[in-house]
């Protein structure tokens, strides 16, 4: 004659291959959603740095920057901004300070709103101007190239 506990066993036994049934099938249809969801997130990553590098060459072109002028864009995913850098040189023949001059300014392309500009002699090792805009919003007055690197890479290195 069979206990209590042996009779018990039985369905008891069937109902958790039932449940781990459903919870196999179960894992695997999330498994399949995460994985759509994870396409879906590189797609508008890759469609948000395609649109990125279009505006930021529109920026580019539609300002009157001098010959040598270049320009890098990057889009920041961490802070959903497009990034615009461009940088010349400046060559002053005349006046109270002739020289070879750099110049860098880092804005959105999209907002049209600067974050951070380097002016420097080339013949001097501190720039004549530099500042950053952190993105707390403080401004921060720079002391040198490096410097100003370290500082803008919040915005274009992530």
């Amino acid at each position: 004659m069979q206990t209590t506990t042996q009779m018990l066993k039985k369905p008891l036994i069937a109902l958790i291959l039932l449940a781990t049934g459903c919870n196999s099938s179960r894992i695997a249809e999330l498994e399949r959603e995460n994985n759509d969801l994870k396409k879906a997130a590189l797609k508008a990553n890759l469609d948000s740095q395609e649109k990125c590098a279009k505006d930021a060459e529109e920026e580019f072109t539609s300002e009157r920057w001098v010959s040598d002028a270049s320009f890098t864009d990057h889009y920041s995913k961490a802070l959903n901004k497009c990034f615009i850098r461009v940088q010349w040189l400046e060559s002053r023949q005349k006046g109270p300070y002739p020289g070879q001059y750099l110049h860098v300014l880092l804005s959105d392309a999209f907002e049209k709103k600067n974050y951070a500009e380097l002016h420097r002699s080339l013949a001097e090792l501190n720039p004549l101007q530099c500042t950053v805009t952190l993105p707390s919003g403080q401004q921060k007055t720079c002391t040198s190239s490096r410097e100003f690197e370290e500082l803008i890479s919040t915005y274009m290195d992530n």
